[in-house]
């Protein structure tokens, strides 16, 4: 079992499960955390990749309503009545408190707290707390209560000369740094004490005493965190000053107490993102951690938002608290990263900043900067509907712009606008409205050109992109003309600059797109060749920037062989693909997912007929998973995508004499195609296939076929 999964290091998890699954026949593993989602869906892939079922269990809250949180404490309260030896007259009289309308404490923990607490100060015949904020400091003034005791009466730990040496006061802020930064080996627990108490001729003896009060798990580590996480959060939010709560003082401490931890330097400790994730949840109960510690911070220093990751970065960005200059120092590191794996953080925060700026007094002609800003980060963060909102309203103001102050430069900020906008409504297939899009923004851009050179590789982007809607028309030749031209214009340009070097190659690609539709297959090699040599090359100079780009290419070069009749050559490039594309699809499932799917189906198939069978079955029936769940979230076409899957996994179950497996998978898709063609005759030639290999397929399982 590991706890805090989503703390882990993604390698090292990777790394644990490689080991164990290589050498056990047969082992569970449960991984805990408190969260899913993008670092569960890469973890889930890389798993999957290795063969291993990985199927995440929601666990909801034990006690929706107030009527279940009141049953649930009173079967808390009875049960711990019962284990501290309180007459049952008294364990009865233990009244459920008040607060329990609260959507807080629908988890057990939280309720279980409220019980423990409520039985305890029957037993010691105080008050019990009143609300969610004097229960967390009933419990941690038994902690400081103990600390104090401790201190007092020169406790020493088992095995160790000499007492607890530091008073309450210092062991908070022991127990502070432990709490966000977790359990560390000995040299760097000792590191972290001496940044934040800034005592380096006492940090072996302060760990020594915080042992004392909080033995590890584990021997050879220090810094053991005060538990529940919930509580934890909640003593850090106390120690920090801004909070509402009189009875429990803060430290002015703890305020500087992050940035201290983190130190000056660009390498930050191991502990950080361990920090950060702490103070984001913390901060969702309790805002001013958000204001006096979390602004600041991140002004400062903006890459550590980025070093949280996973659940902890879009927590943190999605904090109403954060400030606009947080935002905006956090969103430029983001972008300098420039990694897809930051493209929904970057479209959380870039909306954030979006609202806020026209939320207020705008200068005109801002705000359609601010919606196209937003309108890409959405677009390319796959969210399709909002890119369309934001880019539409930022035409219409770059529109009305260029008519009151006609110049280059206005005609230039409406053309690039126009692009972004017939690039979004080409991805949801209204072709025609696309076209008369870009024709207006090349012809913009044409003009602009001829005023100013300089904006020579505006032009060029502007003709690839409407070279691309051309194509997609079927404007094969008229749409080739276009990206040649473009890519004269590029070549002229090239330089070591590798933003010209990005739009040169991309140029390429959709030149051998345009070859391959006319039939010019080894014209089409070349140009995707050299395309993807450059794609390769600016990889490795900004590791993961060009991972999107070197996997289109790769999966166009997979086409090209598949036409020309090498599936071998397909096959590796395929291969090549599957690792690009999985952090892609686990990042940004929206954009990248079915694109994942269809190449695991494809490499299935060049598998299959290159006589590697069994190692189609592994992609094969990743594929059929995958249109499992989009067939759950868009019945049609992901029934489409599952039947086209099931059909490959039938032929490639087939290949390697799994016949009961095979009929079973095209039984399946005769079903859904049957059901699809009733309504939508595009899937009759599909249906026509399957049933064709259903007829196979039940000759082989009756021995009437050798």
């Amino acid at each position: 079992m590991i706890d805090y999964a989503e703390r882990w290091p993604m390698q090292d998890l990777v790394d644990l499960m490689t080991a164990l699954h290589d050498r056990s026949k047969r082992l569970r593993v449960l991984l805990l955390s408190r969260y899913s989602g993008t670092w569960w869906q890469i973890l889930r892939a890389e798993l999957t990749s290795l063969g291993v079922v990985a199927d995440p269990t929601p666990l909801p809250p034990i006690a929706l309503t107030p009527e279940l949180r009141r049953e649930t404490f009173v079967a808390a309260r009875d049960a711990f009545a019962e284990r501290l030896e309180l007459p049952p007259d008294m364990a009865t009289s233990v009244a459920t408190p008040p607060y329990l309308g609260d959507g807080y404490f629908s988890r057990a923990l939280t309720l279980h707290m409220a019980a423990l607490v409520a039985v305890h100060a029957a037993t010691t015949g105080q008050l019990p707390p009143a609300d969610q904020s004097a229960l967390s400091r009933y419990l941690l003034d038994r902690e400081r209560l103990h600390w104090h005791r401790l201190h007092a009466k020169g406790h020493a730990a088992p095995g160790v000369d000499g007492a607890v040496t530091v008073a309450a006061g210092t062991m908070a802020r022991l127990v502070y740094v432990a709490t966000t930064t977790g359990p560390l080996d000995h040299d760097d627990a000792r590191k972290a004490v001496t940044a934040a108490l800034e005592d380096p001729s006492a940090a072996d003896r302060m760990l020594r005493d915080h042992r004392v009060c909080y033995p590890p798990a584990e021997q050879r580590l220090a810094l053991e965190p005060l538990y529940p996480d919930l509580l934890g959060e909640d003593f850090v939010a106390l120690m920090t000053l801004g909070h509402q709560v009189a009875a429990f003082e803060a430290d002015p401490w703890a305020t500087d107490a992050p940035m201290r931890l983190v130190g000056a330097s660009n390498a930050a400790p191991p502990w950080t993102p361990r920090l950060i994730a702490t103070l984001a949840e913390a901060a969702r109960r309790w805002p001013h951690l958000a204001t006096e510690v979390l602004n600041p911070l991140l002004r400062l220093r903006p890459e550590l938002a980025a070093l949280a990751g996973g659940p902890a970065l879009a927590g943190l960005l999605s904090l109403p608290g954060l400030e606009p200059p947080a935002l905006e120092a956090v969103r430029e590191n983001l972008a300098q990263r420039g990694l897809p794996e930051f493209h929904p953080a970057r479209a959380i925060v870039t909306e954030r900043l979006t609202d806020y700026y026209l939320g207020g007094p705008t200068i005109f002609g801002v705000t359609a900067i601010r919606r196209g800003q937003s309108g890409v980060r959405h677009a390319i963060a796959g969210n399709l509907r909002r890119a369309l909102v934001e880019l539409t309203e930022a035409v219409d103001e770059a529109r009305e712009l260029a008519r009151i102050l006609p110049n280059h430069h206005g005609d230039e900020a409406l053309a690039g606008h126009l692009l972004n906008l017939a690039g979004v409504v080409t991805q949801i297939d209204r072709l025609d409205e696309a076209e008369t899009l870009a024709r207006e923004a090349l012809a913009l851009a044409r003009q602009v050109a001829e005023r100013d050179p300089h904006t020579r590789r505006a032009l060029a982007r502007a003709l690839t992109n409407t070279a691309i809607i051309l194509r997609r028309r079927g404007q094969l030749d008229n749409g080739l003309r276009h990206a040649e031209e473009a890519e004269d214009i590029l070549r002229d340009l090239a330089s070591t600059d590798p933003q010209i070097e990005e739009d040169y190659a991309q140029c390429l690609m959709t030149i051998a797109a345009s070859h391959q539709a006319l039939g010019n297959l080894k014209v089409a090699g070349e140009s995707v060749n050299n395309a993807l040599q450059t794609f390769t090359r600016l990889d490795g100079a900004y590791p993961g920037r060009y991972r999107d780009r070197r996997a289109r290419a790769l999966l166009l070069t997979a086409e090209l062989h598949f036409l020309s009749n090498q599936p071998g050559e397909a096959a590796r490039a395929l291969f090549a693909a599957v690792p690009l594309l999985r952090p892609l699809a686990a990042a940004m499932p929206a954009t990248y997912e079915r694109m994942l799917a269809l190449t695991l189906r494809n490499l299935g198939t060049m598998l299959m007929v290159t006589d590697r069978p069994t190692e189609a079955i592994e992609f094969a029936l990743e594929a059929i998973d995958m249109g499992r769940k989009f067939r759950t979230v868009e019945p049609h076409e992901g029934s489409a995508e599952l039947a086209q899957a099931l059909i490959t996994g039938s032929g490639v179950m087939a290949s390697v004499e799994r016949d009961r497996d095979s009929l079973a998978f095209i039984e399946e898709a005769v079903r859904i195609l049957e059901d699809l063609s009733t309504s939508d005759p595009r899937h009759d030639r599909s249906l026509e296939i399957a049933r064709g290999n259903l007829k196979l397929a039940r000759k082989r399982l009756s021995g009437g076929l050798e």
